[in-house]
């Protein structure tokens, strides 16, 4: 029996689609661009094929992951490595520079998952407190307020069709302004 990366884990597989949904519009020209230049076959020659694709594929990833960083966290990164990098390479570094964009765009993405993990928590730790104060109100002490919360979190989350929502404002929040 085979068993895949996707398979044993269904987290890594919703990423993956999700990621190649975001990221299509971005991509899409790169490809065009290979398909019109027959670039399998320029890339084995000696004239640099592997350099043209570097540059065709970085433009558009860079100006995807300038777009959708926070100029807070790209302003940060940028003092820092003033401030901290030798003198040679200070002269060298602008905000648009590989070395700032990829960690302000990873530093900005992780931002975002921690506040919409703390926006999905809230609900649900408002439901533990209040089963908790009902529980001790009925002078249920020894109810483990677990036992009821559960299934009214899954059942929240079922009701307000979580997944279907919760991915829609994923996919929506890298949308063209």
């Amino acid at each position: 029996m085979r068993v895949s990366v996707i398979d044993s884990t269904p987290q890594y597989s919703i990423a993956l689609v999700a990621t190649i949904f975001v990221m299509a519009p971005v991509l899409q020209p790169i490809g065009t661009w290979m398909n019109a230049a027959d670039f399998p076959n320029q890339l084995h020659s000696s004239s640099g094929g592997l350099s043209r694709l570097v540059e065709q594929v970085s433009g558009p990833l860079r100006d995807f992951m300038i777009k959708h960083t926070r100029p807070a966290l790209q302003e940060m990164l940028h003092e820092a490595a003033i401030k901290l990098w030798p003198p040679e390479m200070q002269l060298q570094i602008t905000k648009t520079h590989w070395l700032l964009v990829v960690p302000s765009f990873v530093l900005s993405e992780l931002q975002s998952a921690f506040e919409i993990g703390f926006l999905i928590y809230l609900p649900f730790v408002a439901i533990d407190l209040l089963i908790s104060n009902v529980l001790l109100a009925l002078g249920m002490q020894m109810v483990s307020p677990m036992v009821i919360t559960t299934p009214l979190k899954l059942l929240l989350f079922i009701t307000i069709n979580g997944w279907a929502n919760l991915l829609n404002k994923l996919l929506l929040s890298y949308q063209e302004f």
